[in-house]
């Protein structure tokens, strides 16, 4: 878990610098799309939680990697496909 702590602070340190300049600069284009999911995961926790933890987030995190690859897997022609 320790590992995972330091990473998820490396990303969101790097996340908050690419905000800071993505909104002085125009635009968040910038941040890969695990950049703005995490950043998504931070909003969506600071709305729900006074406080959230570390572990809110990335279970958030989590959660929206997850919808996307399965938004990604619906998209591939494979709407009609059945699952066993």
């Amino acid at each position: 878990m320790q590992a995972r702590s330091f990473a998820f602070n490396l990303v969101q340190k790097d996340v908050h610098a690419y905000a800071r300049g993505a909104a002085q600069h125009g635009g968040m284009e910038k941040l890969t799309e695990t950049e703005k999911l995490l950043q998504h995961a931070q909003d969506i926790a600071r709305r729900t939680f006074v406080d959230p933890s570390e572990k809110a987030v990335l279970d958030i995190f989590d959660e929206l990697r997850a919808e996307r690859d399965r938004m990604a897997w619906a998209t591939e022609g494979r709407e009609s496909a059945t699952v066993h």
